[in-house]
């Protein structure tokens, strides 16, 4: 384990490897005027003992729980607070886990995408997901989500317990690839047992039990199989340049300092986390989304992104909250990026 230990110009740094592939670095500026204090995850994703994967609160969409919970119930080594999320818990944006799209709601930010070689990119994406049974071809409005009049959903039971709906609608019960069973009905249908549910909201009955079930996903990226996904909330860093914006569609005003989680990736292949402690008077102020931008440029990102700030950035090592929460203590949180270490 090597450990590096300098006090620069009112900054003091300190770097250690904590695993093969994982280098963490604490970076602290001490200023009267506007302290820092910055903690670094250098993930090299070359590395084959290193994975990164979702991680959901409670393992569904919907809800709430502490990262330090979400690394604890999946086994991980690390965790760092991930997407946005409503006030339901439902997070923002394309998540993909496994393979498995699990949201493909557009918002109109970057995606990070991991694919199964362990590439990993960020990107503007929109998924187009067409389900193919018998001789029809259906394009789906989305994945696990709230559907209108006259459109198909594709739900699984990490939506919770039921679809939700309630109003007239043909669900196709799918196992292993087949059509197994039909109900019509305007109650919300059970998703525990069913490989998938394909919900058309009114009524529907083209498809027959028995038939093949194929799902086909397009990400627009030259056929590129994409095993893990998830959403931020904009641009930072694009092709090596500062592109981060004082206003945002999605965020609002970035002028202010505010505690940050920060994601960027390296022309090398690493994936970099970052959490910048905020609101903290004489400790950390935190940074606004230009200082933020230069940041991951320092750190040797060519793409940079915002994850969720706020109350919400928390590093997990350990199973410990190692940086200090605004809030005072960890917040629950929808989604986290968890960290995964063949050791």
């Amino acid at each position: 384990m090597v450990k590096i230990i300098a006090v620069i110009m009112g900054i003091l740094y300190y770097s250690t490897q904590l695993y093969s592939g994982i280098q963490y670095e604490v970076i602290q500026r001490v200023h009267p005027l506007k302290p820092e204090m910055i903690r670094v995850l250098d993930i090299d994703m070359n590395n084959q003992h290193v994975r990164v994967e979702n991680g959901l609160s409670f393992g569904v969409l919907y809800g709430f729980e502490p990262t330090s919970a979400m690394v604890k119930d999946n086994h991980a080594t690390i965790g760092v607070n991930g997407m946005f999320y409503n006030d339901l818990g439902l997070p923002y944006g394309l998540m993909v886990h496994n393979g498995k799209p699990i949201r493909s709601q557009f918002i109109g930010t970057p995606t990070v995408l991991i694919d199964i070689d362990n590439k990993v990119t960020i990107a503007d994406v929109q998924l187009k997901a067409v389900v193919s049974i018998q001789n029809q071809n259906i394009e789906l409005f989305g994945f696990n989500s709230l559907v209108p009049d006259g459109k198909w959903v594709l739900f699984d039971k990490v939506y919770g317990k039921t679809t939700r709906v309630r109003r007239l609608s043909t669900n196709y019960m799918i196992r292993e690839n087949r059509v197994m069973d039909i109900i019509v009905t305007d109650q919300p249908v059970e998703l525990e047992g069913w490989d998938h549910v394909l919900t058309f909201v009114g009524e529907n009955r083209t498809i027959k039990i028995g038939d093949f079930f194929k799902l086909n996903l397009d990400y627009g990226l030259h056929n590129i199989e994409i095993k893990e996904a998830f959403g931020t909330g904009a641009w930072l860093v694009k092709n090596g340049e500062n592109v981060a914006k004082n206003y945002e569609a999605f965020m609002g005003y970035t002028t202010a300092y505010q505690p940050r989680t920060l994601v960027g990736v390296t022309k090398d292949n690493h994936l970099v986390l970052v959490v910048v402690d905020g609101r903290l008077e004489g400790k950390s102020l935190g940074m606004s989304g230009q200082e933020s931008a230069k940041l991951m440029l320092e750190l040797g990102c060519i793409q940079a992104a915002y994850l969720d700030g706020g109350s919400s950035s928390t590093l997990i090592m350990n199973n410990k909250v190692i940086n200090e929460p605004s809030g005072g203590e960890e917040r629950a949180v929808a989604h986290s990026i968890l960290i995964f270490v063949d050791k």
